[in-house]
Order: structure tokens, then C-alpha cells, then sequence
């Protein structure tokens, strides 16, 4: 099975992608005490809370942990930064700009007019049935008022 399964595109592209996880695992353990810092690196303070891509945080934040085990004068001064910001820096809880926290995000003129709209709608459609809902009051209680006792 395993024979008939190689000999076609996707046993053959699965066979590639095998063979390099394998040659990247050997030249990872044989490099155990390098490691290729985040591009990104550079750019944490400026475009932090613009990345969406989480897993690159999540990468640039284990790289700092990694190279704050050793002493930190041997660390770069971008790689000083960084640290830096991301431990103190103006994000998450922190944030005190306009912009920075989901909830503070400036507010789009299309976003505020359709969410007026809704509100208006909403508050006159509890604002007619509450009428409604009187008017019928009245008229049970005219109905029961006027009606004729047959006996």
C-alpha cells in the first residue's frame, strides 16, 4: 500500500516535506545554542499592536525569553528594546493612546451612522409597542365595560 501510495504526486510531495522537517530537526539539534532572531525584531515598538499574526508574537516573545536566560549584556540593543517594550511598553492593558486597545479604536463615520440607525429603530419599535400595548389596555377594559349581560 505504502509503495502505490509513493508513486504518485501527493505520496511524492509528502515524501519532500518529511525528508526536510528531518534535515531541519538535525541541523536545529546540532545548532542547539544559535537561534536566527525574528526579522521583525526591529519593528516590535512601532507596529506591535498592528500585527495580527499571533503566532509572530508569540515567536518573538519565546526568542526574548530564550536570550534573556543569558546575560544580558551579551543581548543587542534592539533585542534590549524589545524586551523592554513588550514588558512595559503602551499595549494590551497598558495602552493609554487612542487606537491601542480594542476599545479605544477610532470609530468610522459608516460604523457610528449605521449604529445610530439601529438604535433608533430599536427604540422606536419599544416605543410604538409600548403605545400599542396601552391602547389595548384601554379598549379590554372599554370592551368589558360595555358588555351586554344576557340572561
Amino acid at each position: 500500500m505504502l509503495s502505490t501510495c509513493m508513486h504518485t504526486r501527493v505520496g511524492h510531495r509528502l515524501l519532500l516535506s518529511c525528508r526536510q522537517r528531518i534535515i531541519r530537526l538535525a541541523s536545529t539539534e546540532a545548532l542547539a545554542d544559535e537561534y536566527i532572531p525574528p526579522r521583525e525584531l526591529s519593528e516590535v515598538a512601532t507596529k506591535w499592536t498592528t500585527w495580527k499574526r499571533r503566532a509572530l508574537k508569540e515567536e518573538i516573545i519565546e526568542y526574548l525569553d530564550w536570550k534573556m536566560e543569558d546575560d544580558w549584556k551579551l543581548m543587542s540593543l534592539e533585542e534590549k528594546r524589545a524586551c523592554y517594550f513588550i514588558g512595559y511598553g503602551n499595549w494590551g492593558p497598558r495602552a493609554a493612546k487612542i487606537g491601542t486597545k480594542p476599545e479605544t479604536a477610532p470609530v468610522s463615520v459608516s460604523y457610528l451612522l449605521m449604529r445610530s440607525v439601529f438604535n433608533l429603530l430599536l427604540f422606536g419599535a419599544v416605543g410604538v409597542s409600548i403605545l400599542n400595548l396601552q391602547k389595548d389596555k384601554k379598549m379590554e377594559q372599554v370592551a368589558s365595560e360595555t358588555v351586554p349581560v344576557s340572561e
